[in-house]
């Protein structure tokens, strides 16, 4: 092979994983060490603070009560860079695991959106205590 073709395929296969790795960020969710239960964020609402910007993420910060209202509007869709983490008292922050991260959907009402989710130290363990068939969506911790 030429230096040529050796340099065109190279830069072929650096554009390439280049491009899978441009994901477009869109939330950072801070969560506090600990929380167990339902995360519930109403995008759109009048007169709430608008989220600020970190490192090109709109951070939501819950506190204690697991629900947060902002006026940023909700940016829908698939493919975005969400951020789970959750957060101390002394700022250090610790990723969330796919085995502490519940499921969640989105709710429409008017102009206003909601995002609901949930977290866990063990997922599959407490999937159908707290979110089981019949198990209504209440955002806040779940009870001890």
């Amino acid at each position: 092979m030429s230096r040529g073709w050796a340099a065109l395929l190279l830069l072929s296969i650096v554009s390439a994983l280049a491009s899978g790795c441009n994901v477009q960020r869109r939330y950072r969710y801070l969560i506090p060490q600990g929380y167990t239960g339902w995360l519930c964020v109403s995008f759109g609402v009048p007169h709430a603070p608008a989220l600020p910007v970190e490192d090109g993420y709109e951070i939501v910060s819950f506190p204690p009560s697991g629900i947060v209202e902002t006026s940023t509007a909700l940016r829908p869709g698939v493919g975005y860079g969400d951020e789970h983490l959750f957060y101390d008292g002394d700022g250090n922050r610790n990723v969330v695991t796919s085995g502490q991260l519940g499921g969640g959907f989105t709710e429409s009402s008017g102009s206003a959106r909601k995002v609901e989710f949930w977290v866990s130290p063990d997922v599959r363990r407490d999937q159908n205590r707290y979110v089981g068939r019949g198990v209504p969506v209440q955002c806040g911790p779940f009870a001890k």
